[in-house]
């Protein structure tokens, strides 16, 4: 039986306009986000995982147009699903879901908490934003209970702190305070682990699987660490200069990885049996411009299996490989 979606994301296109041309951030993406499991997107620096998270709340900025494509909410509850792209993303109806339904954890917690203001007053203020008839007091008494759930000692104390007093994993913690205090369906984790150490990286990651199965809350987890999409998520997503190249399941992906880009993302991992001198193995090439980008496959310029005159020509269609799992790639069109 298919699991119930969540988010059905079809054809979504964002371009950046700017003064050396149009970049293509999001081209034409589309996959389904299911309810109540964890699903990674992965891929280099730029491939337009960020944008994709933003253009899911409608949030992109200026000089970013979302220029096309669907982002249909499909209740738990049931009833007709509502396409988020359709609202005014400065409008009163959207914020039922951006924050309430869907809440986005930032890369960076120390551009996202305000440093003048507690730690819980900003988590009251989600609260009340959402349940304006909760009282002070209760939504106090439920920040409290947030700090505690996402592993804060000394909550009451956190409470009363500010967001420049505390160390790079407890604001990340804090963060994800605010984010749960709507009880939102989805949690969109953007590079939630890039400014901590190794060692918090592991109890983040841990909680936030933890939170996940607790809560029956869906995970969106971006990142370019494949070791990290292994440990807490079930469906991977590859995108590569704003296309989506490669989707499956963990072990499918991780398994038998079909596109030439994700096999070498799987290569250049360093490896504990890897011999002493030796080199580790390296994608070729460079990564395009992207007011430049190649004709066909846009990964045409730097695959090992590149065929001239198919894979830069044409753009390859994604392709099922395997049962729900997909790849973009000439290799097995046909």
């Amino acid at each position: 039986m298919a699991a119930q979606r969540l988010l059905e994301i079809r054809n979504l296109t964002v371009n950046f306009h700017t003064e050396s041309g149009v970049v293509h951030a999001v081209d034409d993406v589309s996959f389904d986000l299911p309810a109540k499991t964890s699903v990674g997107l992965v891929g280099e620096s730029g491939c337009g995982k960020s944008v994709t998270a933003r253009a899911l709340l409608n949030i992109v900025q200026t000089p970013g147009k979302l220029e096309r494509g669907k982002v249909l909410f499909h209740s738990p509850g049931g009833g007709n699903p509502v396409d988020l792209v359709g609202l005014d993303p400065n409008g009163k109806e959207i914020r039922e879901y951006r924050g309430r339904r869907i809440a986005m954890i930032f890369q960076d917690p120390m551009t996202c908490l305000s440093p003048v203001h507690t730690i819980g007053n900003q988590i009251v203020e989600s609260i009340r934003i959402h349940y304006p008839d909760v009282a002070p007091r209760d939504a106090r008494g439920r920040a409290l209970e947030l700090l505690d759930e996402v592993g804060i000692p000394e909550p009451r104390r956190l409470l009363k702190s500010y967001s420049f007093e505390l160390s790079g994993g407890m604001r990340q913690r804090a963060l994800m305070a605010v984010a749960l205090a709507a009880e939102p369906d989805l949690l969109i984790a953007d590079e939630p682990t890039t400014a901590i150490d190794v060692t918090i990286q592991a109890k983040f990651l841990d909680l936030l699987s933890k939170l996940e199965e607790e809560r029956d809350m869906s995970v969106l987890f971006i990142t370019h660490d494949l070791g990290v999409i292994a440990q807490v998520c079930r469906q991977v997503i590859v995108m590569y200069l704003g296309r989506v190249v490669e989707m499956g399941t963990v072990e499918a992906i991780y398994d038998a990885p079909r596109h030439p880009y994700t096999q070498l993302l799987f290569k250049s991992i360093p490896r504990t049996d890897i011999k002493r001198k030796q080199h580790l193995a390296v994608i070729g090439g460079m990564l395009p411009d992207a007011h430049s980008r190649p004709r066909g496959c846009l990964f045409s310029d730097r695959c090992p299996e590149f065929m001239a005159g198919t894979c830069d020509e044409s753009v390859p269609p994604l392709i099922e490989v395997a049962e729900n799992h997909y790849a973009r790639c000439h290799l097995y069109a046909g």
